[in-house]
């Protein structure tokens, strides 16, 4: 694809996304997850059209309804179960090489570790997970039992991860970081691609996501490297086309 085929898009257009609004963050990945839903499902003309609209207007909703934020039956304010929705995030989340030393070891011949938190390990790399804590309850214990464990759980933990910002400050600054970098432009060129079965050369790419800000001393143009569009791609598989996005979805709404 060459540029031309790209005088839609302008990062100006873009530049909401770079507040860290959580409400504006949580439309857009909505719909860019939806479409791609739809594409995957062979619906390329009725994403075609929808595409139309963003190449418009690419901050606009679709009309696609947020639903992740429907709850268990059994999930309190602060307490909930672990659903199978967050199992699978969790998974995904959950590197099988982070350096745990075990003698079970799983199917690929990775160690699987049988005392530290998973907690612990997620929570390296994507802080999203910060609000949460996963645990296995003895629903055999009497309850005056868990309430002793549970309070003496919770304050060893507490120390162990302090909690030092809100979860809303923790998921504006991620999302203001996606914002800076460009992660939904790049989605979107990517989205056209795939629609019209082409390929898009870097230079295409570095033109296209280059940002301009107005500093003291006059323009600045911040052109993305190599390795900077190397991340974009990584972060476009993790962000949209896993189930982390549906992790940080619920958080924003599950804070509203």
């Amino acid at each position: 694809m060459n540029r031309d085929e790209f005088r839609w898009l302008d990062r100006c257009n873009y530049a909401p996304l770079e507040t860290g609004d959580l409400r504006l963050w949580a439309t857009v990945l909505q719909d860019r997850v939806e479409l791609n839903r739809f594409l995957n499902n062979g619906q390329q003309q009725f994403v075609a059209e929808q595409f139309k609209k963003l190449q418009t207007a690419p901050l606009a909703p679709l009309g696609f309804n947020l639903t992740v934020g429907r709850r268990h039956p059994a999930s309190q304010k602060c307490v909930k179960p672990l659903t199978s929705g967050h199992y699978l995030a969790l998974g995904q989340s959950l590197p099988c090489n982070h350096g745990a030393v075990s003698s079970t070891r799983g199917n690929a011949g990775e160690a699987i570790d049988f005392r530290s938190s998973v907690d612990d390990v997620v929570q390296q790399d994507d802080p999203v997970w910060g609000r949460y804590a996963h645990l296995q309850v003895d629903l055999h214990a009497t309850d005056k039992a868990l309430e002793e464990d549970f309070r003496r759980w919770l304050a060893a933990w507490r120390t162990h991860v302090p909690s030092e910002k809100p979860i809303g400050n923790t998921l504006q600054q991620k999302a203001a970081a996606w914002g800076d970098r460009g992660v939904v432009p790049y989605f979107d060129m990517q989205m056209l691609a795939r629609l019209s079965g082409k390929e898009i050369p870097r230079t295409v790419f570095v033109e296209k996501l280059t940002r301009t800000r107005q500093t003291s001393l006059g323009k600045l143009h911040e052109t993305p490297s190599k390795s900077a569009l190397d991340e974009l791609r990584d972060d476009m598989r993790r962000i949209f086309l896993s189930q982390t996005v549906h992790t940080f979805l619920n958080a924003i709404t599950q804070d509203d």
